[in-house]
């Protein structure tokens, strides 16, 4: 989500570049050595594809993030040395991941089937930079597009982090504007499994992050230790649920008043 953000406040005055770089970073690619027998792509597509794919996001890193210092994206604590230039990429391959494996989307939209062996997918390295590249006019001719809808500029700062323990002062925000989790309706990592592994995580990482996401529908075992910073209505909340018969008691007492008056 950070990367997608930060993909739509790319200035349209890049445009005219767009191009040129892409073809820069599939030249960077074709010269990238890379081999991983555990690459995190490799769960729907076969290893030449998986490599090739691999190849691009390594080539993206080198050009437009960190020549020196290749890292997994989805290891790194912050993002902000993802610029929007890189996050544009990434996003325009982001979205040839979810072609090539519409075959694989269940009943449920939200939830990708991962393929047996035998199933992956394999494409070859032409068509994979024709895929990318008709994403990448396509992603920059929308980008003069929504520059003409635009009001004024406006700055923003995007970072990730954990909801709990979010990197901001005490009384330094005015408003929040938030869009909750489906508590269990949507397995938000399973959705975006392909984008993640793209970004370096592997099966590991992904079974760990289920675990932390608000409203998994993964199973813990044990419950965390109620806080008091959690405030009132949401400890009352806790203890409600942990206590259902004290709530059936407060909803027939309610009841009760409510015929009484």
């Amino acid at each position: 989500m950070v990367i997608v953000a930060k993909a739509r406040l790319l200035d349209v005055t890049v445009q005219a570049s767009l191009s040129s770089i892409f073809d820069d970073l599939l030249t960077k690619a074709a010269q990238t050595q890379y081999t991983d027998p555990d690459e995190p792509l490799a769960t729907w597509f076969t290893p030449g594809s998986a490599t090739a794919l691999r190849k691009f996001e390594r080539a993206l890193q080198t050009l437009l993030i960190n020549p020196r210092d290749y890292r997994s994206l989805f290891d790194l604590p912050s993002l902000n040395q993802v610029s929007s230039l890189a996050a544009f990429f990434y996003v325009a391959a982001f979205r040839v991941l979810r072609d090539l494996l519409s075959p694989f989307r269940s009943a449920n939209p939200t939830w990708l089937k991962e393929p047996s062996a035998d199933e992956r997918v394999t494409v070859r390295g032409k068509r994979l930079q024709e895929m990318l590249r008709e994403q990448v006019n396509k992603m920059t001719a929308d980008l003069a597009e929504s520059s003409l809808n635009a009001i004024r500029p406006c700055g923003a700062t995007i970072e990730k982090a954990a909801s709990a323990s979010l990197p901001i002062s005490d009384s330094s925000v005015d408003a929040v504007i938030s869009s909750p989790p489906y508590c269990t309706r949507i397995d938000y990592v399973k959705k975006t499994s392909p984008e993640l592994a793209f970004l370096g995580a592997n099966a590991v990482a992904l079974k760990s992050l289920r675990y932390q996401m608000i409203g998994t529908p993964t199973i813990h075992k044990a419950m965390p230790p109620q806080e008091l910073a959690w405030g009132k209505a949401c400890l009352d909340a806790v203890d409600a649920i942990f206590h259902p018969q004290v709530l059936r008691v407060e909803i027939i007492l309610l009841e009760n008043l409510r015929a009484v008056l």
